[in-house]
């Protein structure tokens, strides 16, 4: 059975920094593969916040894709992405808050992410009316980001009554927003006024607050503001989509994501618009990927020229982190 953390964040290495020179250019930084590793490097929290029905399980593969891809990037760049959260987007007040994790210190023995996201998708019940916002549950769950616990369904056999977040703030967060379905409420409605706090620079509920200027919102939406018809034309047009995932897109009528990231970006914080349609492309995930990774690398002080399509590639597939008995820490 694979390792979570495998899937994310690669084999343990030693701790030095090593330099492989590329005919015709300087030497290129190989940094340590262990996340774990207290050495200097910038520490960075990846949230994954997804909507979730029987649909996601055809795009479980391109999630999981992206999350190994920026887990793998993150070190190549010179950072630790020390967490990996899976958080709902599921238009409800308290809900389950925490679908998974993996890190230091706290496991995550079991499924890759795609065998994650399949598992949570194929025991969806129908969707219910939403009486909230889509990212109502990801409010909810900064509010008490300290006193979150891994607690797992038995049949993914994996630890639960571990404590997440120690309260210590990361040099950065990734939010990376996932909703393939059309939203039941807009920015502008009630039922997203708690939206209005993922702008805020405490929302997050470390032990101190993390600035907005190092959060980092990636929204991977549907197309808002547009019909059904306008929006499979458009998503047609896309190459390397296929039909059959166009029958579980959904377009929605009412805007939120695009709002709230402008709002986001005017108060001083980090927020990336991404149509679905174009990540699920042939190309349209590396370029938004390889971008994004450009701008985190310049705000934590890295070489944001490491951040390529080489940087999203694995290295040392199928090596376990961390070994059986290790010490880990880290935040």
């Amino acid at each position: 059975m694979k390792r979570i953390l495998s899937s994310l964040v690669l084999a343990l290495l030693g701790g030095c920094v090593v330099f492989l020179h590329d005919q015709g250019g300087p030497p290129k930084p190989v940094f340590p593969t262990d996340p774990c590793l207290e050495d200097g490097r910038p520490s960075v929290h990846v949230i994954i916040a997804a909507r979730i029905d029987r649909g996601t399980i055809n795009l479980a593969d391109a999630y999981g894709n992206w999350i190994k891809a920026i887990s793998t990037a993150l070190i190549k760049i010179g950072a630790r992405p020390t967490r990996v959260v899976l958080l709902p987007l599921d238009e409800h007040h308290d809900r389950t808050p925490l679908l998974a994790a993996a890190g230091c210190g706290i496991g995550g023995e079991g499924l890759d992410p795609a065998e994650l996201f399949r598992f949570y998708a194929s025991r969806a019940g129908p969707r219910e009316a939403g009486n909230a916002c889509a990212v109502t549950p990801l409010v909810e769950a900064g509010a008490k980001l300290q006193t979150l616990v891994t607690d797992y369904p038995a049949d993914l056999n994996l630890p639960s009554g571990r404590r997440v977040f120690d309260g210590e703030p990361p040099d950065a967060v990734i939010v990376m927003h996932l909703d393939s379905l059309a939203r039941s409420a807009g920015l502008d409605e009630p039922s997203c006024d708690d939206a209005h706090r993922l702008a805020s620079d405490d929302w997050l509920g470390y032990s101190r607050p993390i600035g907005a200027d190092r959060v980092f919102h990636w929204m991977i939406v549907t197309d808002e503001g547009i019909g059904p018809d306008a929006f499979s034309e458009k998503c047609r047009k896309v190459e390397g989509v296929s039909l059959d995932t166009l029958d579980i897109l959904e377009p929605s009528a009412r805007a939120l994501f695009n709002p709230l990231a402008s709002e986001i970006e005017s108060a001083g914080g980090h927020a990336a618009l991404q149509s679905m349609c174009e990540m699920l492309g042939e190309k349209g995930a590396k370029a938004f990927l390889i971008e994004q990774l450009i701008e985190v690398a310049g705000a934590l002080g890295l070489d944001a020229g490491l951040a390529t399509e080489e940087a999203l590639s694995p290295a040392q597939p199928g090596i376990e982190i961390p070994p059986s008995g290790a010490s880990i820490g880290g935040r």
